[in-house]
């Protein structure tokens, strides 16, 4: 069943309550995994629920003020996503902001250390290292990689965005758990259980 971001909208638009589950499943994982990327900080999941609250709740202001202007349906979901993904991080950006200027000095948010910063450091020094590992392995490798786990998309959407196969991407993601288990022997990370 392909999926259509006009129908969709539409119905949203009346209040169909399946079509905010078909919302919510289409775009929560993706949005769900950015959030935790970008704000480590706070609770990413309460972040998503609250943003798809306020998207939809009874006036969906927000709702109807996304611009419907193309006429291609995947630039739409593009669109819709961006949208989303924007109104997420205005949602964390106020939830930030509250934490920062309440008054009570208990709910403050605590201050990163001298060790919790170097363990951070350490940890994207890791990943850009893992990453040009993972180039070095096969473009297409590479590419599969980027597209499952850097930009969310499910191994159905990178088969129909790429024209591969749904076997040639089963097998790059083979291909790509042994490329990293190599990347992490050569680069002596220690993989958790």
């Amino acid at each position: 069943m392909l999926f259509n971001v006009r129908t969709l909208l539409r119905n949203l638009d009346v209040g169909d309550r399946r079509a905010v589950q078909v919302l919510y499943e289409r775009f929560g994982p993706r949005l769900l995994r950015r959030l935790r990327l970008r704000y480590p900080y706070l609770d990413a999941e309460d972040l998503l629920q609250d943003a798809f609250v306020r998207y939809l709740r009874d006036d969906a202001a927000l709702l109807a003020r996304f611009p419907r202007t193309s006429s291609d349906d995947p630039e739409l979901e593009k669109e819709l996503e961006r949208y989303l993904w924007d109104h997420a991080c205005g949602v964390a950006t106020n939830r930030r902001r509250r934490i920062r200027w309440r008054r009570d000095p208990g709910l403050r948010p605590v201050e990163p250390t001298a060790e919790d910063l170097e363990r951070q450091i350490l940890a994207i020094d890791t990943l850009r290292s893992l990453d040009d590992c993972l180039k070095r392995k096969g473009s297409r490798t590479y590419l599969y990689f980027k597209l499952r786990y850097h930009q969310g998309w499910a191994p159905r959407e990178i088969s129909a965005m790429t024209g591969w196969s749904m076997k040639i991407t089963y097998r790059l993601k083979q291909a790509l758990d042994i490329a990293v288990k190599e990347c992490s022997s050569e680069l002596r990370i220690r993989r958790r259980k």
